[in-house]
Parts: structure tokens; C-alpha cells; sequence
């Protein structure tokens, strides 16, 4: 695992439904940032169309970062051995991307941020998620980034409809992995 600031206290973790999603765009219009999700092992779960979206929409006065993880100059550890490798990686530096630069690279069609981790938590009197996954386009041929969206709130939808509540967005992907289990288990 690599070292980031990934954990935030209060958090929510968004795993169940968000982990394996691609991040295919961003909307930013009118004081409105939107996410647009593809996950589709919970769409299939769901029975959703196979075009059906998930948006995560900021809504009041959205803050943006991108951070690109970049490797140590030390050389890389050998064989298995986690723990020489989490030292390594912790040698490893952020550095920050231009947001918009990131918005627009998704517009390229090969483009996406596969996400691995996903945290909704409170930051002060607003909230934040923060989505940690590998991107692949323009800016990078690979690359683990992070990225941090804070606003008054944040919703989540079906992409042009309507909102589902966080729990129930939650739920969604839980379903899908106590099958995921149960069917690995027989």
C-alpha cells in the first residue's frame, strides 16, 4: 500500500460501492463539481442498464485538489517483503496536479482513474471525499492519485436522476460483495 493521507478522522468508507469504479468525468458548471462513476459489478448486481452511471455531486463552493503519488529515487525492494515495501513507498512524495488539466484528460477516450480507496468525511462545517486509484491517460501513463473534493455537501445520484441517499448508495455496493462472498465461500 502506498503512504497517503488517505485516512481522516470521522471518516466513511465508500469501498463497497466506489472500490474498482473508473472515474470516467468531470463536471464542474455553476458552483456544482460532479463526478461521474462507472461501476460495474454493482450496475450488473443492481440490474442498472449497462449505460447507467453513478454521480457524486459537491454542491456549495467546492474546493479541488489532484495529487500524483511519485516513486522514491531509492530503489524499489525486491521479492515480497510488505514491510520493506510500505518503508519505501512512505520515502515516496505528492505532488499536486492541476485540476483542471486532470478534468480535461478524462475527456481523452482511453483515459480513467480506477479507484481503489474511497473516504467521505467531515472537514470542519463542510465535507469531503477523497478517492485514491490508478490513472491511466494523458497526464500519466500510470500513476496512483488522489483526489480530494470538499463542499457544503455532497450527494449522490444516479448520473440524471435521482439522488440516492448515502446509506442506500452503500448498500448498493455491500449487495453486491455479501453475494461476491457468499459465492466464493460454496
Amino acid at each position: 500500500m502506498i503512504a497517503h493521507p488517505l485516512d481522516m478522522p470521522d471518516s466513511r468508507s465508500l469501498w463497497a460501492s466506489l472500490h474498482d469504479g473508473l472515474l470516467e468525468r468531470v463536471r464542474i458548471e455553476d458552483g456544482l463539481v460532479s463526478l461521474v462513476v462507472d461501476v460495474p459489478h454493482v450496475r450488473h448486481h443492481a440490474k442498472l442498464p449497462s449505460e447507467a452511471r453513478f454521480c457524486v455531486r459537491a454542491v456549495g463552493q467546492p474546493s479541488l485538489s489532484v495529487m500524483r503519488w511519485c516513486e522514491p529515487t531509492a530503489p524499489r525492494p525486491m521479492g515480497h517483503d510488505e514491510a520493506a515495501y510500505t518503508a519505501w513507498s512512505a520515502l515516496g512524495t505528492l505532488r499536486s496536479i492541476d485540476w483542471n488539466a486532470f478534468a480535461a484528460s478524462l475527456r481523452e477516450p482511453e483515459a480513467k482513474l480506477d479507484i481503489v480507496e474511497a473516504e467521505q468525511a467531515p472537514s470542519g462545517d463542510r465535507v469531503a471525499l477523497t478517492l485514491g486509484g490508478n490513472y491511466r491517460g494523458p497526464l500519466a501513463a500510470y500513476a496512483w492519485m488522489l483526489l480530494r473534493v470538499e463542499a457544503a455537501s455532497l450527494t449522490f445520484a444516479h448520473e440524471g436522476g435521482a439522488e440516492i441517499p448515502v446509506d442506500a448508495f452503500e448498500a448498493l455496493g455491500q449487495a453486491y460483495w455479501d453475494a461476491w462472498r457468499a459465492s466464493a465461500a460454496r
